[in-house]
């Protein structure tokens, strides 16, 4: 965190020194759906810093859905949890592990753990996603984002006029892996061009391009070849690590993670399968 700071009279926001991401902290952010100008203080910092960490957020379902509603129209959960009955369960996936439970097998391959963008199998793609950990072990998961704006400037003008007005299918693979090994059978080809197609350079309401790659290396690109899919993604994925501004953050109890979706690709490590957790996640337009 840096020490430059900026406040309205309930809300703090400190930047984070890795380039992107702010902290906010104040009395308004569990009453931002009564509290028009401080909504509009946070959503004005999270186009400018494009994530945002909550602090010190002690909120019901309700709301936090009311609270997301503030930055954007909430869509709806892919899967409704049981230990939802109100309304919000319409909204929010729930993770959930109580210490009694028996742990989980660990899943490698689960989605979380590779470079993506959440729901790309909707045009668009959402354009916020939120996490809050109403309860989260201490050296619990880690989430890592990359700032796909700044990975598109740096392409080479070459490269940026080879991916201009191509399309890749963003499809959806069985067992989340990020990459064809060994012990990872194929994709059919055919089930490989099932999916939503996604422009490979997208740009936000300013106008200002950003990369959208698929997360998947045997993605194809319409109009190339398998070979000419690959070799393309693997000449943009290296610009991802050397020019997306990569910084990692651990979610504590009582902290919203908020981010862009589309301009940020993210992944996160495992969650401790004996540790407790409650985390509440949706997704706006």
């Amino acid at each position: 965190m840096t020490s430059s700071s900026a406040a309205t009279p309930r809300l703090q926001r400190d930047p984070m020194t890795s380039g992107f991401g702010a902290f906010v902290r104040g009395a308004d952010l569990p009453h931002l759906a009564e509290r028009p100008e401080a909504a509009a203080q946070v959503r004005a910092w999270l186009d400018e810093h494009q994530a945002l960490v909550l602090t010190d957020v002690d909120v019901d379902p309700e709301t936090f859905v009311a609270l997301a509603g503030t930055l954007g129209p909430v869509r709806p959960a892919r899967v409704r949890h049981p230990s939802l009955t109100g309304p919000a369960g319409e909204h929010l996936f729930v993770s959930v592990r109580e210490g009694t439970s028996a742990p989980r097998a660990a899943m490698p391959d689960d989605a979380g753990h590779v470079w993506h963008v959440d729901y790309t199998f909707v045009d668009p793609p959402p354009r916020l996603s939120m996490l809050y950990a109403k309860t989260a072990p201490e050296g619990g998961s880690r989430t890592w984002f990359a700032d796909m704006t700044r990975v598109y400037a740096a392409l080479p003008a070459e490269l940026k006029a080879r991916i201009d007005g191509l399309q890749a299918c963003h499809y959806s693979h069985p067992q989340g892996a990020n990459e064809l090994t060994p012990d990872t059978p194929p994709v059919p080809l055919a089930q490989r061009q099932q999916g939503v197609r996604h422009a490979l350079v997208m740009r936000d309401d300013h106008g200002t391009p950003f990369l959208c790659l698929p997360a998947r290396p045997d993605s194809l690109i319409d109009g190339l070849s398998e070979g000419e899919s690959r070799a393309l993604l693997e000449a943009l994925w290296p610009y991802v690590f050397a020019h997306g501004q990569i910084w990692d953050y651990e979610l504590r109890s009582g902290e919203i993670l908020v981010w862009n979706n589309q301009k940020l690709m993210h992944k996160r490590s495992a969650w401790p399968t004996h540790e407790e957790r409650l985390l509440w996640f949706l997704t706006t337009q």
